[in-house]
């Protein structure tokens, strides 16, 4: 058996964006057209040829709950707060999806967090399991993940590479979900700070993240930041698994970093 967790957000926006057309009659009122049904083909298509080129038996589609604000709002509201105006037709189509596909919506989470908690869980979906997304930052989720836009085949992501994933995206941040990171901290930067951590155990690591936080200037002067603040940073990049989320009262286990090994 082989279960395909599709992030479908994504390709949800890109088939709105491209069957809706703006009629600008210069009357100062541009009207907008969208085509219903080429969409809805699309992503029927989409969703087919997904589950084809990964032999799949089933497709379980995951979609960002728009009903109540993202969980990361709570203590970070800057959080996504720059993104911009939704198409049209997205609503059309999110009910599409969901009266055709098997389709998971959870309060207050985004699609990526609902394949991080149906991927981790050991006994909700039997058999192997697939992501399947264009985001990163699903990279942060061990097991299989196939990126049709950059993937042939899917590829495995280790549990430390997950880890390590992770805290880079700690360390560096995200400018399309607008949280920052520790300011003048990228990539390259991150991967040394990490990599030169002598032993590499997840306490170490993290410890080594807080470091920077904290050694952080401007100009010279300290920049203040604590360990809270390295934090919250990571509970903006945490994408959940399946022990940070309590399925029967629907509430977020806000991650927490890991304990120090007892002597």
């Amino acid at each position: 058996m082989r279960t395909v967790l599709l992030d479908a957000d994504t390709e949800l926006y890109r088939v709105a964006l491209r069957n809706e057309h703006v009629e600008d009659w210069g009357d100062g009122d541009p009207a907008v057209t969208c085509d219903h049904q080429t969409a809805r083909d699309e992503l029927r298509a989409y969703v087919d040829d997904i589950k084809a080129a990964l032999f799949a038996d089933e497709v379980i589609v995951a979609l960002t709950d728009y009903e109540k604000p993202n969980f990361r709002k709570a203590f970070y509201p800057e959080y996504k707060a720059k993104r911009g105006p939704k198409p049209a037709m997205l609503p059309a189509l999110r009910k599409f999806m969901v009266d055709n596909f098997k389709t998971y919506i959870r309060p207050t989470l985004e699609a990526d967090d609902i394949v991080g908690i149906l991927s981790t869980h050991p006994t909700l979906i039997r058999g192997e399991k697939i992501i399947v997304s264009i985001d990163k930052d699903l990279m942060t989720i061990p097991g299989l993940l196939f990126n049709p836009d950059k993937h042939k085949e899917p590829v495995e992501i280790l549990p430390k590479d997950a880890y390590m994933f992770f805290l880079t995206q700690v360390l560096i941040g995200d400018t399309t979900d607008n949280y920052p990171g520790c300011p003048g901290i990228g990539p390259v930067n991150a991967a040394l700070i990490l990599d030169v951590v002598k032993k590499q155990t997840p306490r170490s690591l993290w410890d080594a993240v807080v470091d920077v936080f904290e050694a952080s200037t401007l100009k010279g002067e300290s920049r203040g930041l604590t360990a809270n603040d390295a934090l919250i940073q990571a509970r903006c990049a945490r994408i959940l698994r399946n022990t940070e989320y309590n399925a029967k009262t629907k509430q977020v286990i806000l991650w927490q970093p890991p304990q120090r090994k007892k002597r």
